[in-house]
């Protein structure tokens, strides 16, 4: 059913699409693969590990991984904006050099000093500057058939997710907490020998003809534009609430009287629905427009929250996890291909660096707030319709502005 929404979108069919321009499309997916190895879910399996070769306490690494994330997100403005300037190829080996440098810092952090290094690198490179190439890249090359691509690119997050823990948990057993990392700096450093050869094939359009040229399209003005801040708020909320929703779901399962085993199994219908969703938001891209999608999007999500904190039932876990995996799903093609709607390709990777850099700041952000909500005597229910509300203001607010710019 996924695979057949792709035939009734203009451009080409998905086999035609995959084996034309099954290069870059390979490289976009590698990217997005391989970011997991700076992302949380994949770094926590190695906390108990790093707490003790470097002799510090839980809140010690907790601190250390909120700053580096945080001093990660503002390094990323300058850092991501330089794939406007720079030939990818170039910057997609500095990028992998990165990581492999971070990998075997990771290997070798015995101590405080090189744990702050490593995690900085890893959050940077992997978590932010991976993820950007691929979305950049994918977005300058595809044009009738960008939503499709940017679904492609983005499987590498869920397949990633499913298969690097296991196979981390089997090498952890087997050789170590260093030779791991090791083996994963290995993994990376293979794949530069082919980085040319992934991003010399050409896609669709070519960056240099495409500028900014296009109908519809704006001059980007920079974040003195009240535009891109309604705008960009749609895309800076679900890191803000999903981040603080999932980091206390302990909390929300005691609160509500549901066990631990029942979220987590509850996740997969957050996993399952944003896998197929993100296929289908990008058909949806190139048959109506990001533009005409965002922020709507977002919807599924707000009504998932508003269901948790009004529904004391066991089956609202599964039910707010779906409907979040289902806007998770469909934004992930529809916001990087607004921008490329709005303002073209030729400033893309100057406003992709600037909102990962806000979405890591929305991302320490949330957890402090529903916090501070709970802590303040704010029933969870409460606490909850607190932020569905402000989701749906937000996305009311766009609602307005795209229809006065029409």
């Amino acid at each position: 059913m996924v695979l057949a929404s792709f035939s009734v979108i203009p451009g080409e069919f998905l086999p035609h699409l995959l084996w034309r321009y099954r290069r870059p499309i390979f490289f976009a997916f590698l990217l997005t693969f391989l970011s997991g190895f700076g992302q949380s879910y994949f770094i926590s399996l190695f906390i108990p590990s790093f707490l003790e070769r470097a002799d510090v306490s839980n809140t010690t690494f907790g601190t250390i991984y909120a700053l580096a994330t945080l001093v990660s997100g503002f390094a990323l403005p300058w850092a991501g904006r330089q794939l406007d300037h720079m030939d990818v190829a170039r910057y997609a080996k500095i990028v992998f050099l990165g990581l492999i440098i971070a990998a075997i810092t990771t290997a070798y952090a015995a101590n405080i000093y090189l744990l702050i290094i490593a995690i900085f690198l890893l959050r940077f490179f992997g978590q932010g500057l991976f993820g950007h190439t691929s979305d950049t890249i994918t977005a300058r090359k595809f044009a009738a058939n960008r939503g499709k691509a940017l679904s492609l690119a983005g499987l590498g997050y869920p397949v990633s997710e499913a298969t690097l823990p296991l196979l981390a948990v089997f090498s952890l057993k087997a050789y170590g907490v260093q030779s791991t990392w090791l083996i994963i700096a290995a993994i990376i450093a293979c794949v530069v020998p082919f980085i040319h050869f992934f991003t010399s094939a050409r896609g669709e359009v070519e960056f240099e003809h495409e500028g900014n040229t296009h109908t519809g399209v704006r001059e980007f003005t920079g974040l003195k534009s009240l535009t891109f801040w309604v705008w960009a708020s749609a895309s800076l909320m679900p890191p803000f609430l999903l981040t603080a929703l999932f980091l206390y779901n302990a909390v929300i399962a005691e609160l509500r009287g549901w066990t631990l085993e029942w979220m987590a199994t509850s996740f997969v219908a957050f996993a399952v629905f944003r896998f197929s969703f993100s296929l289908i938001g990008g058909a949806l891209v190139d048959r109506f427009g990001a533009k005409n999608l965002y922020p709507w999007h977002l919807i599924p999500l707000s009504i998932g929250i508003a269901i948790l904190a009004l529904i004391e039932q066991s089956y609202a876990a599964p039910v707010y996890l779906g409907l979040a995996g289902v806007s998770i799903g469909l934004g992930a093609p529809i916001k990087t291909a607004l921008w490329a709607e709005l303002y073209g390709v030729r400033h893309l990777a100057r406003i992709r660096s600037w909102l990962s850099s806000l979405g890591v700041i929305g991302t320490a952000a949330g957890p402090p707030t529903l916090a501070l909500l709970i802590d303040s005597k704010v029933s969870l229910s409460n606490s909850l319709l607190i932020l569905s509300i402000s989701l749906s203001l937000v996305i009311l607010a766009c609602g307005v502005l795209k229809r006065e710019r029409r």
